[in-house]
């Protein structure tokens, strides 16, 4: 017992290759939250000073009007609204969607199955390209509409292949049991497989959540006209394409706090902290889905 608590209490000696992965992957994080911090000193910092040669480090001379600013535009909450509804709506109903696709695919007695999943991989590498597609959107009355956003992303290959690896994994022994029980198929998959496949669920939703959220070019393709339909992104693409037109726009007692790249670091990192914050939460969910999991299994 004493033997094996010295061998479990040494430390190891950190050698020349440690050292080494450790100066790599900080220098990687580095890169990857640069790009971030530069937008988020940027923003702090007054317009009159910003345009004397940017800020690299930290912020030279605080200000946060450009914060007032764009918090005062009804684009920016219009384009939250828009987005929030595009993300509740758009990934619940893809989840629930593609994961009764998967499930039914993991039947073996699914009638034409072979069909279904060749036609499945044809179409997961082969698509007949926007125009067809538009003209598509156009046929089915979704142009100017906001299920734009929601029926074209309904279903996805990808994550429907994630889901059925996870609904694989589950003892059929439990899919039996339920069925001599009188269950149902769909009390089965409702009752058994999705709540011991919650960090498939959690994953998929993290994808089709970011997704939803970073997208902007359905926006400029089909609902570019109305403004009530524009998303949060295309309000940042507009606050940084309209450059010069938004200049204009402000007000004479500010032009020496703000200027328009302040303004859109602002946009940037107000539209950014709702992603943020959701990381922690979609974690826990997957912490909690793995370890039900395992208790079930």
């Amino acid at each position: 017992m004493k033997r094996r608590t010295a061998i479990t209490g040494r430390k190891r000696r950190m050698t020349a290759g440690d050292y080494t992965i450790y100066v790599l992957m900080g220098l990687a994080a580095l890169i990857a939250l640069y790009p971030f911090w530069f937008v988020l000193i940027g923003s702090f910092n007054e317009g009159e000073d910003y345009l004397s040669g940017g800020v690299w480090l930290y912020t030279r001379v605080f200000d946060a009007s450009s914060y007032g600013f764009v918090l005062r535009d009804a684009r920016l909450w219009n384009g939250f609204k828009t987005t929030i509804l595009r993300v509740v709506f758009g990934v619940s109903s893809a989840l629930l969607y593609t994961s009764m696709t998967a499930y039914g695919m993991t039947r073996r007695n699914l009638k034409f199955k072979k069909f279904f999943y060749w036609a499945n991989i044809v179409a997961m590498f082969f698509g007949g390209g926007l125009i067809p597609f538009y003209l598509w959107m156009i046929t089915l009355g979704l142009y100017e509409n906001f299920f734009a956003y929601i029926f074209p992303g309904l279903y996805s290959v990808y994550n429907m292949i994630v889901f059925s690896s996870f609904f694989r994994s589950i003892p059929e022994e439990m899919h039996e049991a339920a069925l001599v029980d009188g269950a149902s198929e769909y009390l089965i998959m409702f009752k058994i497989y999705f709540p011991m496949s919650l960090p498939a669920f959690a994953t998929v939703g993290l994808w089709l959540g970011l997704a939803h959220w970073n997208n902007y070019f359905d926006t400029m393709i089909y609902c570019s006209r109305t403004e009530s339909l524009h998303t949060l992104q295309y309000y940042l693409l507009q606050v940084i394409k309209e450059s010069s037109s938004t200049e204009s726009e402000i007000p004479p007692e500010m032009k020496n706090r703000i200027n328009t790249q302040t303004i859109s670091y602002a946009a940037i990192v107000i539209a950014t902290i709702p992603v943020l914050c959701m990381f922690p939460l979609i974690q826990k969910i997957i912490k909690k889905g793995v370890t039900v999991g395992s208790l079930k299994g």
